[in-house]
């Protein structure tokens, strides 16, 4: 990279390819302050816009990149993720978020690959940060119809309403980790998995995240750039037929984008089941 840009603009425009370093930081206090607590982080709250009202986590596949994308963020707010010249420096100290934690450890062991390569690491996703959001009680885990399968239950519904409201609205009085929330939902377009819509840049949102705009210009442009490869491509992809009576997925081969599967049910002789496509593209 060239030398006289400025630290933030070579990791913009150098995001796939830009070195990472493995070291204790010795910057800033962290933008959560200490202690460090991300269980109400980025990706906890990216999650629970991830749940359907049936408390199902999503089929989309975005949703993985944007929860990925928010942890990245997370890291960045506790200071575990900084900018430097020509690099990333990456403190490996556990912030006591597991799914957090494991992309720590896992970006330090590698630290070939890149923070873009990272984000579409599935490894680590979107049923991890369910999980912790169980564990740290934001989240309650329940049983399926007839026991089969898993659901939850969001306590903090009325934060996650919020959440799902216009990234545009207020954006003076959000907060880094508010704007980062709201910049992650805009590009995804996750205002929640049955109100989908296609993602967009909030280029003021982006700018509220202050000390991570640096990170959080990069993981919009990911995520827009995924989300419209993946719109692109759906006739590649799976459809996912919904049982009209048990609300269960059943997933098999693609088919053209926008067409509408009918086909019989083998175990319960139902005809006239409606398909979706898996990236629940509009």
């Amino acid at each position: 990279m060239e030398t006289g840009r400025s630290p933030d603009k070579a990791i913009r425009r150098g995001f796939r390819t830009v070195s990472i370093r493995v070291a204790v930081s010795g910057g800033a206090s962290p933008a959560y302050g200490l202690p460090v607590d991300l269980t109400s982080g980025v990706a906890a709250r990216t999650a629970s816009l991830c749940l359907g009202a049936n408390g199902k986590l999503s089929v989309m596949l975005l949703c993985g990149t944007a929860v990925r994308g928010a942890l990245l963020l997370d890291l960045a707010l506790a200071g575990r993720v900084e900018s430097a010249e020509d690099s990333v420096v990456i403190d490996p100290a556990p912030t006591g978020f597991a799914p957090a934690d494991r992309l720590l450890a896992a970006i330090a062991v590698e630290p070939e690959r890149s923070l873009d390569g990272w984000m579409d690491e599935r490894r680590i996703g979107l049923r991890d940060v369910a999980e912790a959001n169980v564990a740290s009680g934001r989240w309650e885990r329940r049983s399926g119809p007839l026991g089969l399968g898993r659901r939850y239950t969001d306590l903090r519904r009325d934060e996650t309403d919020h959440d799902a409201g216009s990234p545009d609205d207020d954006v003076a009085s959000m907060t880094p980790a508010d704007a980062c929330v709201a910049a992650v939902v805009a590009a995804a377009g996750l205002q929640g998995p049955d109100l989908w819509e296609g993602g967009r840049r909030a280029d003021d949102v982006v700018a509220a995240t202050g000390p991570v705009a640096w990170l959080a210009d990069a993981v919009v442009d990911h995520v827009l750039a995924t989300g419209s490869g993946r719109r692109a491509g759906c006739h590649r992809t799976v459809l996912i037929r919904r049982h009209p009576i048990l609300a269960l997925d059943r997933t098999f081969g693609a088919q053209s984008p926008g067409s509408q599967w009918v086909r019989r049910s083998s175990a319960m002789n139902i005809a006239s089941v409606p398909w979706r496509c898996g990236h629940s593209c509009p």
